[in-house]
């Protein structure tokens, strides 16, 4: 029977050791979700309207083709294909970390078998003469002895919440690379994709095309070249959007 005394020695050791949680077993969504964010969302669907022409007002969006705004054409678009789809893999991969991690229930079960097994005895005692002496330094050298045994036994309790941490950033950085994309490059085409893409009547409209943004005066502007291109792979590109988001 374990006593009390083996109870407050453990309970220094579970300081160090018990640091489950949760969150590290959360669904891909939210990590996703996170990985996703690089632009805002679009609220309603307005309807496309062919651009005025030149006289008429000038739209207060950046210019096409200057500083970090791309041209969408095909060849742009190929690019922005292939990021995306590095980072549904890169998510996938790190998905597939997290499912192979013990839930908490199963990292509690596991340090409950090693107090149990012939290894864990042998910790009990040392953590028993550690106490009774009272030698806050001599309990804490044991104590960190049992947090590297835990570990070797039943993996590390925070790894779920490193990779939570790490994925967007590491999925964004495999999409960049993929795509050879800035990362304002990148969420510049997100952002652009989707208010065409959810437009009602988008492939009605040929030429350059301009859509209502949010304020006075503002609006989206699309080239007749981004138009065509965007046109017919608006279905393919809001799913690979969904996919990372």
């Amino acid at each position: 029977m374990i006593s009390s005394t083996f109870v407050r020695a453990a309970a220094l050791c579970a300081v160090l050791t018990l640091s489950v949680s949760t969150a590290a077993h959360a669904q891909l969504g939210g990590l996703r979700r996170a990985a996703g964010r690089a632009a805002g969302a679009v609220a309603g669907t307005p309807s496309v309207q062919a651009a005025p022409p030149a006289a008429a007002q000038p739209s207060t969006t950046a210019p096409v083709n200057r500083g970090d705004v791309l041209e969408m054409t095909a060849p742009v678009l190929d690019r922005f294909h292939a990021a995306m789809r590095a980072e549904r893999a890169d998510l996938g991969q790190l998905a597939q970390r997290l499912g192979g991690l013990k839930t908490p229930e199963q990292y509690a079960q596991c340090q409950l078998d090693f107090y149990n097994s012939e290894a864990g005895q042998a910790v009990y005692a040392r953590l028993n003469a550690a106490a009774e002496s009272n030698d806050y330094a001599r309990m804490t050298a044991v104590a960190e002895e049992v947090k590297a045994a835990l570990a070797r036994a039943c993996g590390d309790p925070e790894e779920g919440d490193r990779i939570r941490r790490e994925a967007p950033e590491h999925a964004l950085q495999a999409g960049l690379a993929a795509g050879g994309f800035s990362a304002r490059e990148y969420a510049l085409i997100k952002e652009r994709v989707v208010p065409f893409c959810e437009a009602s009547a988008a492939g009605a409209v040929q030429g350059e095309v301009r859509l209502p943004g949010d304020g006075i005066n503002v609006f989206w502007v699309y080239t007749a070249a981004e138009t065509a291109a965007l046109r017919e792979r608006c279905p393919t590109l809001l799913r690979e959007l969904a996919e990372i988001s």
